[in-house]
């Protein structure tokens, strides 16, 4: 797809305020409700309840700007409706963040040509700290450009916000979704988007580039947001990023319903990240229902609880190809390197032309033998697949109730583990 990007001067932001109509102290500098800036380079309030920000005259650089007036770091707060039009212009000082929280939303709706332009001062990777959504109302970023922010603001293992765009401190279930599409995010430090408690809602037509992490770290819960319609590599813009994977991790858990993953066109990895620490397994629970489909390809770090797991009568359906399999491989390509796929007491899984390969940790937990697919009180039929160099079995099954079936049609390859290639108890 060609993307025609036009990235207007120099941007930068905007914040939060208490959400009533009355205006938040310092907001009687801005422009009255309805009427432009006559002026480039308007200061913004430290708080920004509900009010609509406009572009000021074509003359200016910057139509708006946020200031760090202190030693430390500095937040603008939107806590009300805080609505940016076409071709508006912001510009964040360094050390500040954008926090959108206590039932704010921002809703940013550009053009393609005139997008909103959040950024800033300086071309700096992680120059600011970017947008944080904690608790937030429902929001749109619609053909926005978000450059050089994103940082890590908090202390300790589990930044509060880290991200160009981030969630908060808060869960994502308390916040409404957060919309991106057709915009650009550029520059971060640290990863484009991190979705740890973000509600994440659709994510289309995208281009994540230049940015020093992931372009995006995602939940398990809001995986299927995700498409190839973006562009995770960055290439579109010759600036890929600093890892061209799309982080997973967590937990998905939506009974009765299904969840569909992609082909991304980057590998989805699942594996230890840096500084923060998020978990290395990704778990469906609870009656839901996954399809992977046909050309996805996932990497896993190394580890005894690197895996893919279903439970409680979650099922997995692996929709390859012969000509477009899904591949689930390891960061480092020795025996036993992941643990695997793991099936307990969960509903019927369906593997169709899945290529699983360097899993079998052998010291993974396990009821009965360890393996690269390892079945529990669970049915799952597996057809032309390739079970490829497993630390242990290649496929381990345990405990079956009444009425519960293996189907298998599995070529195993590289299986040197001296351990059999079909370990059963039953």
């Amino acid at each position: 797809m060609n993307r025609k990007w036009i990235i207007a001067g120099i941007a930068a932001v905007l914040l939060a305020g208490c959400g009533t109509s009355q205006p938040e102290p310092g907001e009687d500098n801005l422009p009255p409700e309805g009427v432009p800036p006559a002026t480039c380079r308007v200061p913004l309030p430290e708080r920004i309840g509900t009010r609509t920000l406009q572009k000021g005259p074509d003359s200016c650089d910057v139509h708006y700007v946020f200031t760090n007036q202190t030693p430390g770091n500095a937040r603008l707060v939107v806590n009300g409706n805080l609505r940016i039009e076409p071709g508006t212009i912001l510009e964040f000082d360094e050390n500040t963040l954008l926090s959108v929280d206590r039932l704010g939303s921002l809703n940013a709706t550009g053009t393609a040509a005139e997008p909103v332009v959040l950024r800033g001062a300086q071309a700096t990777h992680g120059y600011w700290y970017g947008i944080c959504f904690d608790n937030n109302e429902e929001s749109t970023l619609d053909h926005v450009h978000i450059l050089y922010g994103g940082h890590i603001w908090g202390p300790g293992e589990t930044p509060l916000c880290e991200g160009a765009v981030s969630g908060g401190a808060g869960t994502a279930n308390n916040s409404e979704p957060v919309r991106i599409s057709n915009s650009l995010i550029m520059g971060s430090a640290v990863s484009g988007v991190n979705g740890f408690n973000l509600n994440l809602g659709e994510f289309r037509n995208n281009v994540l580039a230049d940015n020093q992490g992931f372009p995006i770290r995602i939940q398990a819960q809001h995986a299927s947001s995700l498409d190839a319609s973006n562009d995770f590599t960055g290439t579109s813009m010759g600036l890929p990023n600093g890892d061209g994977r799309v982080f997973l991790w967590g937990t998905l858990r939506d009974s009765h319903n299904e969840h569909i993953w992609t082909d991304l066109g980057v590998p989805w990895y699942v594996g230890e990240s840096g500084r923060s620490r998020y978990g290395t397994s990704v778990n469906i629970w609870d009656d839901t229902t996954l399809q992977i489909q046909a050309g996805s390809r996932f990497e896993f770090g190394s580890g005894t609880s690197s895996s893919l797991n279903a439970w409680d009568g979650a099922r997995i359906l692996i929709r390859g190809t012969a000509t477009q399999p899904v591949v689930m491989d390891a960061v480092e390509q020795t025996p036993g390197s992941w643990q695997g796929l793991s099936f307990s007491n969960a509903g019927k899984s369906e593997l169709e032309h899945v290529e699983i390969r360097w899993a079998g940790n052998p010291d993974g937990l396990y009821v009965g033998s360890p393996g690269a697919v390892h079945v529990y009180l669970s049915s799952l039929v597996m057809q032309q697949s390739i079970i490829h160099g497993s630390g242990s079995c290649a496929v381990s099954i345990a405990n079956l109730h009444e009425g519960q079936t293996i189907d298998l049609q599995v070529e195993v390859q590289e299986h040197h583990s001296g351990k059999p290639e079909l370990c059963s108890d039953v």
